[in-house]
């Protein structure tokens, strides 16, 4: 005999079980990377030499603060809905363009709750809060 994880109640382990394979992992390998954006925010940053020399030398196109080769590069996020026919037997069609993925996150680990990078209670020291308190109460006497 024994409990069930979820709901605590007694259950029998001779017939209580699940199926599958023992193994229920399963990978997926990474979609390749974006190219790369070069933003006029942050040059040293998101952009190539070749895409520095380019700014500097005038060339390419600045849209929205990306920096394109051509303007032709460049393709509006919109989307268009057509509605054509009558009564019932009316069709549409959807016109959308896909939003350009500007950045990559990939896990690497599990986040613990465990780690803090703050700085515990027990060493703020309460001076640090005292000075400001007394430091005005001392200006406060001066101009009375």
């Amino acid at each position: 005999m024994g409990t069930s994880l979820s709901t605590g109640e007694t259950i029998n382990l001779s017939v209580y079980n699940t199926t599958g394979p023992l193994n229920a992992t399963h990978t997926t390998s990474l979609p390749p990377s974006p190219t790369n954006t070069c933003y006029l925010r942050n040059i040293p940053e998101t952009c190539t030499e070749d895409e520095r020399n380019m700014i500097v030398d005038g060339k390419g196109a600045i849209i929205d603060g990306i920096l394109y080769s051509d303007s032709s590069d460049y393709s509006a996020h919109t989307t268009t809905t057509t509605v054509s026919g009558s009564g019932s037997a009316r069709t549409a069609s959807v016109t959308t363009t896909t939003e350009i993925l500007t950045g990559l996150f990939t896990a690497t680990a599990t986040p613990s709750p465990s780690r803090s990078f703050g700085v515990p209670t027990a060493q703020v020291d309460c001076a640090t809060f005292l000075l400001p308190l007394f430091g005005a109460l001392g200006l406060s006497s001066f101009f009375i």
